[in-house]
């Protein structure tokens, strides 16, 4: 699922679950959270839309038609089961600092964020950009 080329809604952006979340880190990791607040795509307060030119030169196909997958499949199949994987958060908030996860901490950082991540998408505050679905053929 997911946006166009990392092109998410406004509303994901400025999803307060995941703002408090970023600040939070602040709060029970000072230790940790230095590289996270050097997110080029967080300004304090809020996240930004990443260069649409740069997500193309670092990776063409990444998410180049991920939104259009489920509006053509519906036009072919039957959605069964559809089950919502979170990963809404992941890009904004781990952007480059996957490497510095590598610890105990970062698993706590990781877990925390996934079952923020997972609370925001159960509340309707945000849709979930990973999902396991289930289609059957419409004839």
């Amino acid at each position: 699922m997911g946006a166009l080329q990392w092109q998410f809604p406004q509303s994901q952006l400025d999803a307060s679950s995941m703002a408090d979340f970023l600040k939070s880190l602040e709060v029970n990791y000072p230790n940790h959270v230095t590289r996270f607040c050097q997110n080029g795509l967080w300004n304090g307060e809020t996240f930004s839309q990443p260069d649409p030119n740069a997500v193309e030169n670092d990776d063409p196909s990444e998410t180049i038609c991920s939104g259009k997958i489920v509006p053509v499949l519906s036009q072919y199949f039957t959605l069964v089961e559809d089950i919502p994987l979170g990963g809404s958060f992941f890009q904004w908030i781990f952007h480059n600092v996957y490497n510095s996860l590598q610890n105990e901490t970062g698993k706590e950082i990781v877990q925390s964020m996934l079952d923020t991540e997972m609370q925001a998408i159960t509340d309707g505050k945000i849709a979930s950009d990973y999902v396991f679905q289930v289609w059957e053929s419409q004839g």
